[in-house]
């Protein structure tokens, strides 16, 4: 799911459309969590679908570890890649904002940290400062170092911001995702409880 206080805004036709903050997102919010309602898509489930189906899957999902493809429900499908993200993954199906992102500002991903396939590229339409203009999965081993370090600095403010989302992670899921990034897991409570 999600943050509730975000709203889908048509970009231009080569991007199409992306979501948009409706008021300040601290650096540390939770701003997507994995949910009951996102369907969990096998390899095999998506070979043996039609042709029809290919580029909305690869438009609208996003690929686990595991190789299974993730149909978000919401508007979170619309999200836009950016070399410069605002939002980074953690491996425990959530999002959490790696900086403040301000109101009328786009909530964006690197989609270099989904678990492309190897031979998967795309041309970057970002234009970020960072812009690398061709993205592809060799992306992932050159940037881990430092999507890790973002993703500790969200984690370390996490118990600081009020979290609308927090009582969808998953049992475990913050506890793991602080211990990976070295952030003590009590710190990071500190508001949260």
């Amino acid at each position: 799911m999600l943050h509730p206080d975000t709203v889908l805004q048509f970009i231009s036709p080569e991007i199409g459309y992306g979501v948009f903050a409706t008021s300040l997102i601290p650096q540390g919010t939770i701003t997507w969590v994995y949910d009951p309602l996102d369907q969990i898509l096998t390899p095999e489930q998506v070979e043996s679908m039609p042709e029809i189906y290919g580029e909305p899957l690869a438009r609208y999902t996003y690929r686990t570890p595991e190789g299974n493809h993730i149909l978000l429900w919401d508007l979170a499908r619309f999200m836009n890649h950016s070399c410069s993200p605002n939002c980074m993954a953690t491996h425990y199906g959530f999002e959490v904002a790696v900086r403040d992102i301000e109101s009328g500002a786009e909530l964006t991903v690197d989609y270099a940290t989904l678990y492309m396939k190897p031979e998967e590229t795309f041309d970057c339409y970002c234009r970020a400062e960072e812009c690398r203009w061709r993205i592809t999965s060799g992306d992932a081993e050159k940037l881990k170092e430092d999507w890790a370090a973002q993703i500790q600095g969200g984690l370390l403010r996490i118990g600081e911001v009020d979290q609308p989302l927090m009582h969808l992670l998953g049992n475990g899921h913050l506890q793991r995702a602080c211990a990976d990034h070295g952030v003590p897991f009590q710190l990071s409570l500190r508001r949260l409880f």
